[in-house]
């Protein structure tokens, strides 16, 4: 048997376990080394369950015995034997020991070894207890050799700590795939553009990413002083959630976690009441706040044996609140800039308030030099068509190319503003009715020309239609002008799409203006 002393041994274990950074390498490489060093018949490594470490093993036969498939290379009772840290056993004869039978190892290897058969085991040392047990089973004597056994010790020292280098590097390639993971679950919180979609996908990542049962968005009404339930991911047809709560019920873990921004367990009890079934068996609240602004409460579960232990999913999803949080918040911001803009988020152009304000300078103006302005209110004809045909979200990318159209065949003196949905409003200075006619027809020659032709291969027909009216001719005020012009459009929509309809008479005065 080539031995070469204990320090030999284990430095040369320690040569053939550098470099490994995942259990299951470690494992058979301390099998299959050790394994021909000591001479032995079969090695058997087994670690038991760690943390978020699953239970791994590894078994070695030597060359000219049967090889069968080694479901349980150490047996349970071998385990508990060894699990006392620093124990050592050593049978001389397992077929004479009273126990010897139910500590053997890769049983169906053993029995076609010459008796005597004899066993020696160690605990892989850990923290706190023995991480698990190494074995090796020699047929043919009952005398392994004293350097065996001197060696076992630090031999199992060395496996304990490649596993532990091992272990290491596997957590650090868990975190750093998390993170990763984490980074895409921001980014599609950040993605959307109303707060409902961002707390859907709140709840949807805390049971398909962290792996939760199931979880609850909750969000305050200022008016009633309730948080609302909204946003289920992970529910059964029988499953029957809480739908709202008083923030007034102090006590309540997700009206703490409201109120005192922390975060709060859920016990079994209040689980089976928030997340409506028995099956739950913990929860916690986790507050949705940003620059100490409080938002909503975050409430994921689980049910009775599911894989994710609570204190794993703790931190996680706390990171996920945080960020969603803070999404929500951008979002709350975004809307009070467009909410104090006078541009329209979707095309660029001006608010109705906004585009009125400037008609109202624009006919103060016009009182002062005796000169007409006119206002067009158009709409943009196929847009609501195209949404009703492929849905609102060709719609919503229609319109803004559509807008951009209109703003290319106007011309750069005469402003734009978005009235509603598919309808703007166009001030033609220094023009009266009839100019304006002449402008409204130059605009729909230039906006058809210049339409994508994909848009006919999709079915897709722009057009505009226009309805018109003139300071002073048909009103003096700027909202009986808007009124007269909307009117005007109206009627134009129901001669048909492009048709141009003037509020009143024509006027019979006419400069010939031209866009």
């Amino acid at each position: 048997m080539p031995m070469n002393g204990v320090p030999s041994l284990t430095a040369q274990l320690h040569r053939a376990l550098g470099g490994l950074v995942d259990t299951p390498s470690v494992l058979l490489r301390t099998v299959e080394e050790l394994g021909a060093r000591f001479g032995a018949d079969v090695c058997a490594i087994r670690l038991r369950s760690l943390g978020s470490f699953p239970p791994a093993s590894a078994v070695w036969v030597r060359p000219g015995l049967p090889q069968a498939s080694v479901s349980d290379p150490i047996p349970e009772p071998l385990m508990e034997q060894l699990f006392a840290e620093g124990a050592q056993l050593i049978v001389d004869d397992l077929a004479r020991d009273p126990q010897g039978l139910a500590f053997v190892p890769a049983a169906e290897v053993v029995r076609h070894l010459p008796s005597p058969i004899s066993l020696i085991a160690v605990p892989i040392p850990g923290a706190n207890t023995a991480e698990g047990v190494f074995a090796a089973v020699i047929g043919g004597t009952s005398k392994p050799a004293d350097s065996i056994l001197s060696a076992l010790e630090p031999i199992a020292s060395e496996i304990a700590r490649a596993l532990s280098t091992a272990r290491l590097y596997e957590r650090e390639k868990q975190h750093l795939l998390f993170f990763s993971r984490l980074r895409e679950a921001f980014q599609v919180l950040f993605a959307y553009a109303d707060s409902s979609r961002v707390q859907q996908n709140t709840s949807d990542l805390c049971v398909n990413f962290l792996g939760a049962s199931a979880c609850l968005v909750w969000t305050v009404d200022p008016e009633t002083k309730f948080l609302t339930a909204a946003a289920p991911s992970g529910f059964g047809a029988a499953d029957s959630p809480l739908k709202a709560l008083s923030t007034e019920d102090a006590a309540h873990p997700v009206v703490r976690a409201f109120n005192e921004k922390t975060i709060q367990p859920i016990d079994p009890a209040t689980a089976a009441v928030v997340f409506g079934s028995g099956d739950f068996v913990a929860g916690f609240a986790v507050p949705l706040q940003a620059g100490g602004e409080a938002q909503g409460v975050v409430t994921p579960g689980l049910r009775q044996g599911a894989p994710v232990p609570l204190d794993g999913l703790v931190l996680p999803a706390g990171l996920l609140s945080d960020a969603a949080a803070q999404a929500l918040r951008s979002l709350k911001t975004i809307e009070f800039l467009e909410e104090h803009s006078e541009r329209d988020a979707v095309t660029g152009f001006y608010k109705r308030d906004a585009i009125l304000k400037r008609l109202e300078i624009e006919i103060r103006r016009a009182e002062r030099s005796s000169q007409p302005v006119s206002l067009a209110n158009v709409r943009i004809e196929g847009v609501s068509e195209a949404i009703k045909k492929f849905g609102a979200v060709v719609g919503d990318a229609l319109l803004p190319k559509a807008a951009n159209l209109l703003a290319r065949a106007t011309r750069t003196v005469n402003v734009i503003g978005r009235d509603r949905e598919d309808r703007f409003f166009v001030l033609v200075f220094d023009a009266n009715k009839s100019q304006c006619q002449r402008a409204a027809e130059t605009i729909q020659r230039n906006f058809s020309s210049s339409q994508d032709p994909k848009l006919s291969e999709l079915g897709v027909k722009l057009n505009v239609t226009f309805g018109i009216a003139s300071y002073p001719e048909d009103a003096f005020d700027v909202q009986s002008l808007a009124l007269r012009a909307e009117e005007a459009l109206d009627e134009a929509i129901r001669s048909g799409p492009g048709s141009v309809v003037l509020y009143g008479a024509l006027s019979e005065a006419d400069s010939g203006l031209e866009l």
